[in-house]
């Protein structure tokens, strides 16, 4: 590996704002970051066999509970290997072909290792790129440096009159003038900041990731090697002890909520404001292969019309799909929405 871009330091952690292009530039900024998106994925036909080790450290969102430890990954088009080694958590994933299988054990940090894989091979989600989807960009500087930020749109179309019921934005910060992404700023408050790049088969890795949740790290990763694997039809072989993957895969709240693109709040119903009636309200999740939620339930009791009101908010919310290996799954969690009570 090759190292060509170092030394991406962001002091602040809000860039100043910039001037807004013109809407007529929405196809152009689309096609810069369609290469963009090219440029920093790894997980491509096009891409030759490789095999990366990295170092790694997670934590809870609040960053509380830091573990370090290991993540090794071997890719050869439809198959991919990956193993992660931490202090509460040993596990191993397998891709072949579209199956998937993994070693027995807990997967309880296997969400967070999956938003660190996607973050590493495939940064800009696809879901920029659909038909509604739209671009608009700033200039942003920091230090020395000076950057792009294209932001896209996005939204799901859900009311019966083709109207959107939801939208968010996410932000990917690129240098300036070319396809080179640097940070990403998601549609909550994660921001992922790839420190330091180097070049790899004509495409560029992280070598230096750190990921942050508001002003708080909550995981790295360091790359230790990267290199060319050579043709081994061993390292894809199903080891007798694995067991195929079972969906949906069970996540907490944290990490659906790292996976976000869009999360439009609940509006409050007038009634029930007008009756001081307010609350958390809990629901459980069915989130479907492609990041849309597919079903719904709540639990506990709580007054009809902010059921109504949660419901509708939390069915239009976008995720992107917890891809293992490159192979997505449903997710089953519990999310949440809060209707504060006023005085």
């Amino acid at each position: 590996m090759r190292v060509r871009f170092r030394a991406v330091v962001f002091v602040s952690l809000m860039l100043a704002a910039g001037v807004a292009h013109a809407a007529d530039k929405s196809e152009e900024l689309r096609a810069r970051l369609k290469a963009a998106a090219e440029l920093s994925a790894i997980d491509g036909a096009s891409m030759g066999p490789w095999h990366w080790k990295l170092d790694v450290s997670l934590a809870d969102a609040d960053g509380a509970k830091p573990s370090a430890g290991t993540l090794e990954m071997w890719f050869s088009g439809s198959n991919m290997l990956m193993r992660y080694s931490l202090p509460s958590e040993q596990m191993t994933v397998l891709r072949v072909g579209d199956k998937l299988y993994r070693t027995p054990g807990d997967v309880k940090r296997l969400p967070m290792v999956t938003f660190l894989q996607l973050q590493l091979m495939h940064p800009i989600p696809d879901q920029v790129f659909a038909p509604k989807a739209t671009e608009a960009m700033t200039k942003e500087k920091n230090g020395t440096l000076d950057l792009d930020s294209i932001t896209a749109s996005l939204v799901k179309l859900t009311n019966e009159d083709g109207t959107a019921a939801a939208d968010a934005s996410l932000a990917f910060l690129l240098e300036s003038g070319t396809p080179r992404l640097v940070m990403t700023y998601e549609a909550g408050s994660y921001r992922i900041i790839r420190q330091s790049l180097g070049g790899f088969q004509g495409h560029e890795v992280p070598t230096d990731l750190a990921l942050y949740n508001g002003n708080v790290q909550v995981g790295g990763a360091r790359t230790t090697a990267l290199d060319v694997l050579a043709p081994d039809a061993q390292v894809f072989a199903v080891a007798p002890e694995m067991i195929p993957f079972a969906e949906p895969l069970e996540a907490s709240s944290d990490d659906v909520l790292r996976m976000a693109l869009s999360r439009t709040p609940p509006e409050f119903p007038l009634d029930a404001k007008k009756r001081h009636t307010g609350g958390t309200l809990v629901f459980d999740v069915l989130i479907g292969r492609d990041g849309h939620v597919r079903s719904l339930q709540p639990t506990g009791i709580a007054d009809p019309a902010l059921w109504k009101a949660g419901r509708d908010a939390i069915g239009t919310w976008i995720h992107r799909p917890f891809a293992i290996n490159g192979i997505p799954f449903e997710v089953k969690t519990k999310l949440t929405v809060t209707f504060p009570v006023a005085n």
